[in-house]
């Protein structure tokens, strides 16, 4: 009996590790202290799993205030659905405003194979692929601005 069930043990966790790989980091994943404000897609992360970019745009929405915003983009470079989450990290005039409440600025998805989701400047489309940098209307261009954003904490797991 021990002869069997040892084998099988390997198996079946060799099995389990196989199907539920996951790729945990605590190093910050996208930087952009050191970058200028592209306005193109730019490239912040790749690994075989996902590829992280972003870029800054001008957002004139429909109603509100116009403001300088940080879009995201994410692709699955895989053939299966991934669910990932991370820690938004914000510095406004070089104070990290963020960084003492990672459960509130912490964002999970789940994204299908070979699928790319990207933010948006639409009131609708959140916060969760779009960063707020700076107000661009005249009457309030004098707050803080955006002068790093960082992505850490990222794990990515198959689902």
């Amino acid at each position: 009996m021990k002869k069997i069930l040892l084998p099988l043990v390997i198996l079946f966790s060799s099995f389990l590790t196989c199907a539920q790989q996951t790729f945990q980091s605590d190093v910050v994943i996208c930087d952009t202290s050191s970058q200028s404000n592209p306005m193109v897609w730019t490239s912040c992360f790749e690994n075989n799993s996902i590829r992280l970019e972003y870029m800054f745009t001008d957002c004139d929405p429909a109603a509100g205030f116009d403001f300088e915003g940080v879009l995201i983009k994410v692709t699955n470079l895989t053939t299966v659905k991934l669910d990932v989450s991370w820690h938004k990290l914000l510095y406004y005039a070089g104070t990290c405003r963020t960084c003492d409440f990672p459960e509130e600025y912490r964002f999970e998805f789940c994204i299908g194979p070979d699928e790319s989701i990207e933010g948006d400047c639409s009131a609708q489309s959140g916060y969760n692929f779009k960063l707020f940098s700076k107000f661009i209307d005249q009457q309030y261009s004098k707050g803080d601005k955006l002068t790093q954003f960082q992505l850490g904490d990222i794990i990515i797991a198959e689902k």
